[in-house]
């Protein structure tokens, strides 16, 4: 299913609960299916700035539960288990992307002939993220429609130029560009520095949500602004060098790998 052009995955569905630690039920479905992948009780109905909210299985609740009213339902647009995280992307403007981390613990003093851990699952978000820690790529080509326009994200403060193509700004769901077919998205591209490549690498739980929304979408690319010249001279270390059929380039150390 899509709207707005954007795939789905999966819905999102919080309801209200009984449970006075627990207040909400979490539920999140994949594709067609009846059954959820995951029925968590949580805290909160969004984790806040900085903060992590405790899951509870909802088939781990001590007491029977009552179910009451439906508080949002929200399309998926990514799902992606790495692990023991499950990483989701929603399909609105704001709390859109968070993950679930789910973490076994050892008891200190285990019951005789009892379990020797115990289940905790927190569930965090892109703003927690950021604020803990210090943001293969695969092109696709097609024919672009009669009447294609660009449309250039709000936020972009130095687009590019797209010669005869129309061009507009706008709101975009991934991306930094966006090729249109009046309200379609057509493919979507995601643009970063080298310098800007880096520093994402210091946040890599948010970069891999960015490549998620990214993903998302058919025909999407991720673009790299820098010169082969940079990477082969050793711009970000010192670079070694290497003998290749009796000639010598100069790599990046651990970069690439010898034929």
């Amino acid at each position: 299913m899509a709207i707005g052009g954007v795939p789905h995955v999966g819905v999102w569905v919080l309801e209200r609960c009984s449970d006075p630690k627990f207040p909400f039920r979490l539920q999140i479905y994949r594709g067609e299916r009846p059954e959820p992948i995951l029925s968590f009780l949580v805290r909160d109905r969004w984790p806040g700035a900085n903060q992590h909210i405790f899951c509870l299985r909802e088939q781990r609740a001590t007491a029977p539960l009552e179910i009451g009213d439906e508080v949002e339902r929200v399309p998926v647009v990514a799902l992606h288990r790495y692990g023991k995280r499950l990483t989701v992307i929603l399909d609105r403007a704001r709390q859109k992307r968070c993950d679930f981390q789910i973490v076994e613990k050892a008891y200190k003093v285990p019951e005789p002939d009892g379990p020797t851990t115990y289940e905790q699952i927190f569930w965090f978000t892109q703003t927690s993220m950021q604020q803990r820690r210090p943001r293969g790529v695969r092109l696709h080509s097609s024919a672009a429609p009669a009447e294609a326009r660009v449309r250039i994200a709000s936020d972009e403060r130095y687009p590019w130029s797209f010669g005869g193509l129309s061009t507009e700004r706008g709101p975009l769901p991934a991306g930094d560009y966006a090729l249109m077919d009046g309200h379609e998205l057509v493919a979507v591209v995601e643009r970063k520095t080298l310098e800007g490549l880096l520093s994402d690498f210091s946040q890599m739980d948010v970069l891999r949500h960015r490549l998620l929304e990214l993903m998302a979408f058919e025909q999407h690319a991720l673009v790299i602004e820098a010169r082969y010249a940079v990477i082969w001279t050793g711009l970000l270390g010192r670079p070694a060098t290497r003998g290749v059929r009796g000639r010598h380039r100069r790599v990046l150390a651990g970069s690439v790998r010898s034929p």
